[in-house]
């Protein structure tokens, strides 16, 4: 059973710990969808994305270095749900030229969920007074809306892509419905 949480730095603690092991299922669940990617724009985005989130990690490590504490994962169900989900959507698409779509969706969600946890953490650390601590912690909270953008760029592009495919995998015309 875990630790009553009591104080504001052990909630800071806490947040960093499942933000820890969010990171850390990205780098196990990054793999996989590189080797599902087809586009090379995707397959690029991923290998980036994995080398960021490996130095998240090395971030988070040094986050709690700075405080004086051990890193502890605290399992992240936020970020198990969006893999999960990712996972199964990509286990239903059957047409290969939509699976890139799915594999960028489904990076958005993530970059927003990590995000909403860094620009928290961010907040929390600078008003305890963990410097060192915030200035990580904004390193990784820049990376992670740099990369947001991308997707979002990405996924338009991959859409025009299929739009200029026809009805056929649009599934009507496009600029109908």
């Amino acid at each position: 059973m875990a630790q009553p949480i009591t104080t504001m730095h052990e909630a800071f603690l806490h947040e960093l710990g499942d933000t820890y092991d969010a990171e850390q299922q990205l780098t196990k669940a990054l793999p996989a969808l590189l080797k599902q990617a087809q586009h090379p724009q995707v397959k690029q985005g991923i290998e980036r994305h994995l080398a960021e989130t490996e130095q998240h990690v090395k971030n988070l490590e040094q986050v709690f270095q700075s405080l004086g504490a051990t890193p502890e994962k605290v399992t992240c169900k936020g970020m198990a749900g969006i893999v999960s989900e990712n996972k199964a959507t990509l286990g239903e698409i059957k047409e290969p030229a939509l699976i890139d779509g799915a594999i960028v969706g489904g990076g958005g969600k993530v970059e927003h969920y990590e995000i909403a946890s860094y620009r928290g953490l961010v907040a929390k650390a600078k008003l305890m007074g963990h410097t060192e601590a915030a200035r990580l912690l904004k390193q990784n909270l820049d990376q992670e809306e740099r990369m947001a953008e991308q997707l979002e760029q990405l996924e338009q592009q991959l859409g025009q892509e299929l739009i200029t495919q026809g009805p056929k995998l649009v599934g009507h015309e496009a600029g109908g419905r």
